[in-house]
């Protein structure tokens, strides 16, 4: 399947979805399902989910932030902390989260925008172990 191909499905979406209400919005994902499906290509669906997610993030300035825990997810206040310390960071911005389980040890390890902000254990460790070792 080309890029453009994948492109002009992403167009179609959004311009089927802009502007309309609710359950508008429903009948058209789900008459673009239905002509995935007959066209066998439902398995760019999430594809196509992620490229219009973009479309529209682009449209309002946000910033998908990839926030990265082991076991729970990070609570609301923690959330919150998070995207008041990223905004300072990346003034005039919103922040959209993205949270993905994986084995990090404790804590957090954010990608946003180019940067990596590493608040886990692992980290830690490795800094403590470096200034044990510079004496």
């Amino acid at each position: 399947m080309s890029k453009v191909k994948l492109t002009t499905y992403v167009q179609t979406l959004h311009a089927l979805t802009a502007g309309q209400d609710e359950a508008s919005v429903r009948q058209n994902f789900a008459g673009f399902l239905q002509l995935l499906t007959r066209r066998h290509q439902l398995h760019l669906w999430p594809e196509i989910l992620r490229l219009l997610e973009e479309r529209l993030n682009a449209g309002q300035s946000a910033l998908k932030a990839t926030v990265y825990y082991q076991g729970q997810p990070p609570s609301p206040e923690i959330l919150h902390t998070l995207q008041e310390f990223l905004q300072s960071h990346f003034a005039g911005q919103s922040i959209q989260f993205d949270l993905q389980a994986k084995d990090i040890g404790s804590g957090l390890i954010v990608d946003v925008a180019g940067e990596r902000f590493d608040w886990s254990l692992q980290r830690q460790l490795q800094a403590f172990s470096r200034q044990l070792a510079l004496g």
